[in-house]
């Protein structure tokens, strides 16, 4: 009984049982999980050895590959017979880069012992490092330089707030003139960098007529090699818009009068051009000058291709919002004469939170020294910095001024006549202020020059000091726009009475303030000089003298309370609300007889004012010794340029084929491609434009095959006019 009972399994042990057979299984689980996780831990640090250890040889491969050796090839194992021995190079093994390395690791070590180069392959491979970077110093570069043309460039400007000015085939004229003649160019490329100029050997031009920027975006399919072989390109404005062409703008260099006078003309041209320069050819203007001038008021103004160079506001269609909402001085212009008013035009800015200067004061001053016009101006934006310390504007004279620009311009456009000049210190900066297109303009900053190089200009603080022997802009309150506007009419009159050489030191014009004759009539040096036509209803006549005799001379006309005016300065400083002279005795316009009215806002722009003269392209290229050529089948716009030699071909293909022995023997090439112009002419299909468009896209590339090395490269989509709609250019440079 009591055996039995020894041997009968109880319900306690089977309990215990159970409970041990438990535990070591989940032991066991425990074990082999603890297994797995070294197992993993060791698996991954051998795949971080075996990584380092690869990358490792990958670098020595690479710098064994480097070493131009004149060794024989060397011999690799492969990794999957270690036996077998291939020759470097040799195709019949498909081996990549990291197999190789990771071979290369198995032949040494331990892993610090990796293969050194022998002191004979170091000084190979620095002799070729070397040779390399005096190859690469040697070659020119191209690269863009927009950022230096932005118009507002102020300590809170950013990137994304530059506003680049337009750009025109100007542009690219002073590039290939730049590139052919090299530091001693005329014109230097404003927009973009061209270094080692001196090892550029050739310039080819491709121009594919009619096609435009808005082609190449819309169309990228068609312009494969295009896109591969450049990848720096400009929006450039399409020469339809101005009346111009792709020749014009390219083969014919503008000569302004100073650069006559510098040239080294032959006998016989010098007598069909230098008389213009000659006083006594100014008596068919001696009716209409201003008694006293010795030269014709048109004399000064600024030509198109000045405008443009000035970065002075346009009218022309772009792409970009640089003018949007920009307006015109007026709705029609007349014919600008000799005898055309004269208007001084100065702004004061602000900073605002539009990350640019806006106008907050605008003065205008006529040539009787009078200011016809001065008002404040609040900012819609929100100001953050009133630049006191310059414009002389606090918050206190800001605050309760109600005009806007809108306002300011519509009374400019009341008060200036239609054949308005206006006259200002750098005064592409005031009107993009303005917001406000106007063809008729002299720059002081431009006709005057006392650093014998024209891309520095001379302040106005410093011309007013050297010619007019007084100081301005010297108050701690800040500056004044009526001042500064009267100092900049003073000049322009004296430029007038002494001629187009006078402080000009390029010209040889006097610079110092003894050598001046006697002060113009209407240059006020003292305070007890007298205000012309004081009686009249006006803000302020300019005058330097006194703050007290100034205040007794101005006499304002408000909508508001007149203890609202400030004084700033040694100038009457404008009410909250516009104030100007009424009536047009001050404004002195024109009689009707002698204006041409009624000409287009636009048109006023692009009139040839007084005496252009041009230079031919390849004129220049025979002074310097070089030459040139035009392929095209279209040579009759171009055929009357001094020195042009023309090649005329039938098709584009005809082009094409002539490319290899032009390009090899001539040293500017110009080649003019027509196939997508022919096929706009028959109303195409949009599969024919773009089978157009291919078409030439190839044939672009087989010509730039045949560039020589350092040639500057450069594709033109001139734009079109289609439908009343402006499609704009596109330009791609390159150096080959």
């Amino acid at each position: 009984m009591t055996e039995d009972s020894s041997t009968t399994p109880t319900p306690g042990n089977v309990a215990i049982e159970l409970s041990e057979e438990i535990s070591s299984k989940k032991r066991n689980r425990l074990d082999n999980k603890k297994k797995k996780a070294a197992a993993f831990l060791k698996l991954v640090q051998n795949n971080k050895e075996e990584m380092e250890l690869s990358r490792k040889g990958r670098h020595i491969l690479d710098t064994c590959m480097s070493v131009d050796s004149d060794e024989p090839p060397k011999k690799k194992i492969c990794p999957s017979t270690e036996a077998e021995i291939v020759p470097e190079g040799d195709q019949s093994m498909d081996l990549d880069k990291e197999e190789v390395g990771n071979s290369l690791v198995r032949e040494h070590k331990p892993r610090n012992e990796h293969k050194q180069m022998s002191p004979n392959e170091l000084v190979e491979f620095r002799r070729l490092m070397k040779q390399r970077q005096k190859a690469a110093m040697q070659n020119p570069k191209f690269f863009l330089a927009l950022e230096k043309m932005a118009t507002y460039n102020n300590p809170l400007s950013d990137e994304n707030h530059l506003q680049v000015p337009p750009m025109f085939l100007a542009d690219l004229q002073h590039l290939i003139l730049y590139g052919l003649q090299g530091n001693s160019a005329r014109f230097k490329p404003r927009w973009c960098r061209l270094l080692r100029v001196g090892q550029v050997s050739s310039v080819v031009v491709v121009t594919l007529d009619s096609v435009s920027g808005q082609d190449f975006t819309h169309y990228p399919q068609c312009f494969p090699r295009l896109k591969e072989l450049f990848d720096t390109s400009v929006d450039m404005v399409a020469p339809v818009q101005y009346g111009s062409s792709v020749p014009d703008d390219l083969f014919r260099v503008p000569v302004s009068k100073t650069q006559l006078l510098k040239m080294n003309i032959p006998g016989n041209k010098k007598k069909e051009l230098m008389p213009l320069l000659k006083k006594d050819q100014f008596h068919q203007f001696n009716n209409a000058m201003v008694i006293g001038e010795k030269i014709p008021r048109t004399h000064l103004l600024l030509n198109f291709g000045q405008l443009v160079q000035e970065n002075f506001p346009l009218p022309i269609q772009l792409g970009n919002s640089v003018y949007r909402g920009f307006v015109f001085s007026k709705d029609s212009y007349a014919t600008v004469t000799p005898n055309s008013p004269l208007f001084a035009i100065d702004c004061e800015m602000c900073q605002t939170t539009l990350k640019k200067n806006e106008v907050c004061r605008v003065s205008v001053v006529n040539e009787k020294m009078e200011t016809v016009y001065d008002t404040l101006i609040k900012p819609y934006n929100r100001i953050i910095n009133y630049m006191t310390r310059f414009s002389g504007i606090t918050k206190a004279m800001l605050d309760p001024v109600t005009t806007r620009l809108g306002a300011a311009q519509a009374r400019l456009q009341e008060i200036l006549p239609p054949d308005a000049i206006l006259c200002g210190q750098s005064l592409n900066m005031d009107l993009m202020a303005m917001e406000m297109f106007h063809p008729y303009i002299i720059d002081t900053s431009v006709i005057y020059n006392l650093t014998g190089d024209r891309f520095f200009k001379t302040s106005l603080k410093r011309l007013t000091l050297s010619f007019l022997g007084r100081t301005i802009q010297e108050s701690e309150k800040g500056h004044c726009s009526i001042e500064d506007a009267g100092a900049t009419m003073e000049l322009v009159l004296l430029k007038l009475k002494n001629g187009l050489e006078f402080g000009d030191v390029i010209l040889g014009g006097i610079k110092a303030l003894d050598s001046l004759p006697t002060t113009p009539k209407n240059t006020r040096n003292d305070s007890s000089s007298t205000t012309p036509n004081s009686d009249k209803k006006v803000i302020g006549s300019y005058n330097s003298g006194t703050e007290q005799q100034n205040r007794e001379k101005t006499k304002t006309e408000t909508e508001t309370d007149s203890s609202k005016s400030i004084d700033l300065l040694n100038c009457a400083a404008p009410d909250s609300v516009n104030t100007e002279t009424k009536g047009d005795e001050n404004i002195n316009i024109l009689p009707e007889k002698n204006l041409q009215t009624g000409i287009p806002q636009n048109e006023a722009f692009f009139q040839k004012i007084g005496n252009f003269l041009s230079e031919s392209l390849f004129e220049i290229l025979k002074k310097c010794n070089k030459s040139g050529i035009v392929v095209s089948s279209e040579t009759e716009q171009t055929a009357s340029l001094e020195a042009m030699v023309t090649k005329t071909v039938d098709t584009d293909k005809d082009c094409q084929k002539a490319a290899k022995t032009e390009i090899e023997q001539k040293d500017f090439v110009y080649f003019h491609l027509t196939g997508f112009k022919d096929c706009l002419s028959k109303d195409p299909a949009e599969q024919d434009r773009k089978k157009a468009l291919w078409k030439l896209d190839k044939r672009l590339w087989k010509i730039t095959k045949h560039v020589r090395p350092n040639t500057v490269v450069c594709i033109v989509l001139p734009g079109r006019q289609e439908d009343k709609l402006i499609e704009n250019a596109k330009t791609f440079v390159k150096v080959s």
